[in-house]
Formats: C-alpha cells, structure tokens, sequence
C-alpha cells in the first residue's frame, strides 16, 4: 500500500511541476479563475446587496479565493512573489474548493431543487478544481511561517463573522446544518495551516 501511495504522491507531483513550469498552462489556469471570480461576483450579488459595505471583503469566500490564486500566478509568471497572498490563495482554495464539494454533495436534493443539473455539475468540479490548484502554490512560493499564521488568523476570523453574523453563502436554515457546515469550514482552516506548515517543517528540515 505505502509503495502505491509514493508512486501517486510522485505521479501527482510530476503532473505539478510540468503545469506550472509550462507559461501557457499557468495562463489558461489564470484566466479560468479571473472568469470563475467574476461569476462568483455574480453569485453574490444578492448577499453583497444586503451586508454592510465594511464586511464586503468577508463576504464572496470563493472568488476571493480565485482573485488571489490569479494575483499570486500572475506575480509568478512576472518572477515576482508576495508570500501572504501566496499563503491566502492556499488557505483560500483548499478551503472553499472542498467546503463547497462538501456541502454540494450533502445538500444535493435542495441545491438541484433551485438549479439545473449542468450548474450544479459546473459548482461542483470547478470548486474541486480550486482544491487541487492550492497545490500549485507550493511549487514556486517560499514557504514560511509568518504569511501561514496570518492567513490562518484572517480566514478563523472570515469563519466567525460568517457563521456569527450570517453572512454565508445561503444554505437551508436547519441549525444542525448550519452548525455541521460551520464545523467543517473551521476545521478545513485548521488542516489548511497543518498542511502549509507540515511544509514548512519539512523544508527546513531538508535544508
């Protein structure tokens, strides 16, 4: 078993590094994710009409999250970098991807009851894909300890405004839901930042 899990560990890897050591890909990828910001824009709307203009940042998780995986590319392809926005579009695509892959499929019955099949399929796998972009991250930012814990704070405190003041992407308004999804949003921040500097520790064991 563990043979077979170093053979996919390295067959992923390999499928990272030609993606992001490829320029044309890493513009596809940009420009896919500055199309699914603009949507989530639209997605929000309704949510960004009704909060107060201060908490707006707080408010759109996912195409923020894409708005920065573009920025933190687009500084990569001009050999620049800025590791906090970096260590926010990890926290931000491993988070959201997955927490609305969760969610799609816990809730499918309600969520197909007020879209079309060909839109829930298309949330669904383009959030998964924000999941397995964060990885991306890795193959060219510096890892370190400061950017992770400021990322960590700045998405447990998205977390509590979210889930203390309402603010979350509409979802039905059973309280075992609401409490199971905020649940799973604040443990998906505490994996992110183990994951980011499980890495870290790594590296600097290996130096």
């Amino acid at each position: 078993m563990k043979k077979y899990l170093v053979f996919l560990s390295s067959f992923v890897n390999q499928i990272f590094d030609r993606i992001i050591q490829n320029s044309f890909l890493v513009k596809l990828i940009v420009l896919a994710n500055l199309g699914g910001t603009l949507f989530g824009f639209y997605w929000y709307q309704d949510l960004l009409q009704s909060t107060q203009i201060y908490l707006w940042p707080l408010v759109p998780d996912s195409p923020l999250s894409t708005l920065m995986i573009s920025i933190s590319l687009l500084l990569y392809l001009n050999g620049r970098s800025n590791r906090f926005i970096d260590a926010l579009a990890f926290f931000g695509n491993l988070k959201y991807g997955i927490w609305t892959v969760f969610v799609e499929i816990y809730m499918i019955e309600s969520f197909l009851a007020i879209n079309s099949l060909p839109m829930y399929l298309f949330i669904t796998f383009s959030h998964l894909m924000m999941f397995f972009q964060a990885f991306l991250v890795f193959r060219y930012t510096e890892i370190s300890w400061k950017p992770a814990i400021l990322a960590l704070i700045v998405y447990l405190v998205n977390d509590l405004v979210d889930y203390m003041l309402g603010i979350y992407a509409p979802l039905p308004q059973e309280v075992s839901l609401v409490s199971l999804t905020s649940l799973v949003a604040f443990t998906l921040t505490i994996t992110a930042f183990l994951l980011y500097s499980t890495t870290l520790i790594r590296n600097e064991i290996g130096k």
